[in-house]
């Protein structure tokens, strides 16, 4: 476990410096370069990149918890809600590659929507 947080750690900060230096937003480059890496890691050769929604609004699990992505397995897509990063990317991608990260999987009815007085 141990191994896997510091290879995410590399593949983040190496995704990190390569935007910060040329001034832009994520790219897909960036988002393929990290499926790569991890999907190498895992020793994954067959596994295709999930598709990635991102959706302008705040999504809070019922304990008022933020969340800021999610893996829908059934869909084999990523979700990422307002406020992500490449940390985010990168935690969803360990479940699209079949780590849970010793979480448990959450029901439809346990997030609700963005509230208006945040």
């Amino acid at each position: 476990m141990k191994r896997l947080f510091k290879l995410t750690l590399h593949i983040i900060w190496a995704v990190v410096i390569v935007a910060a230096m040329t001034g832009c937003a994520i790219t897909q480059e960036d988002v393929q370069f990290i499926w790569d890496t991890m999907k190498a890691n895992y020793g994954d050769t067959w596994t295709e990149m999930p598709m990635i929604v991102i959706e302008n609004k705040k999504l809070y699990l019922t304990d008022e918890t933020r969340v800021l992505g999610l893996y829908i397995p059934v869909m084999h897509m990523v979700v990422l809600y307002d406020g992500w990063d490449y940390r985010t990317i990168a935690h969803e991608f360990h479940h699209a590659l079949g780590d849970k990260l010793g979480e448990r999987n959450y029901t439809y009815a346990e997030f609700r929507a963005e509230n208006k007085n945040r």
